[in-house]
């Protein structure tokens, strides 16, 4: 009850107190990894493929380097697709990862992009979603750091057994401001037992717990991509500027 309401408060004072709330920059911090997506170097581009169960079919041909930074563009395009599934495709979009280029264990991981109305997501796994040497299969907490769902910023926390009906029972979530299109800083801080999330330098959520496997000490890679949903818009473009990771 006490973290919900702390929650809670830190929506309120987000949305209409922002501008007198102190920032935190994370540049006391060790940096460890930096990029400002002049080039994809550090990251896969995944091609022909469907989006897990979704109807989005991701193409390497919506992602692009601009002047801006990665830009992911997402369109309206039913279709029928052979891919590593055969189905239906209703939007065309684009996701990269980079699991075995680059990972870290906990730390404070700093990502500046816009906010479209569409899908689009920057979110954290272990590589396989499993801990070595566990006796249960398939462990994971998946860290949302940023994800537009029903038009709205939101931060969400996934963990349980991907091979269990009770993965998505475990979930912890914080629903910011509605999508504006605009660029904004969204980083997560590892804790011990938990996440605190920040949105442009402010605390906008944390989630703790005393269960063991909440926080993944392991080392996570970082997946951005697009996608299409419920929203009726025929085509939105996903911008990340750049990436930080500390120590």
């Amino acid at each position: 009850m006490i973290q919900y309401l702390l929650n809670i408060f830190y929506k309120v004072r987000f949305r209409y107190f922002k501008e007198y709330c102190k920032k935190i920059t994370f540049t006391n911090r060790n940096l460890v990894f930096s990029d400002n997506f002049k080039n994809l170097d550090n990251f896969f581009v995944v091609d022909d493929s469907f989006y897990n169960d979704n109807p989005v079919y991701l193409s390497k041909d919506t992602v692009n380097i601009t002047e801006e930074g990665l830009n992911i563009a997402c369109y309206r395009d039913v279709q029928y697709r052979k891919s590593n599934r055969d189905g239906l495709s209703l939007w065309t979009s684009g996701m990269i990862h980079s699991a075995d280029k680059f990972s870290h264990s906990m730390g404070v991981w700093v990502f500046v992009c816009n906010t479209p109305d569409s899908w689009p997501a920057i979110w954290l796994l272990k590589k396989d979603r499993e801990v070595p040497n566990h006796t249960k299969k398939a462990i994971t907490p998946e860290i949302d750091i940023m994800e537009v769902i029903n038009h709205k910023t939101e931060v969400n926390i996934h963990w349980g057994y991907t091979d269990d009906e009770s993965y998505r029972k475990f979930k912890s979530g914080f629903k910011g401001f509605k999508a504006d299109n605009q660029f904004h800083e969204f980083a997560v801080e590892f804790l011990p037992n938990g996440y605190r999330f920040y949105t442009d330098g402010i605390v906008t959520a944390l989630f703790t717990s005393s269960d063991p496997e909440f926080v993944s000490k392991d080392e996570n890679h970082v997946i951005i991509n697009n996608a299409g949903g419920a929203q009726k818009v025929d085509r939105t473009n996903f911008t990340v500027k750049s990436m930080r990771v500390y120590k």
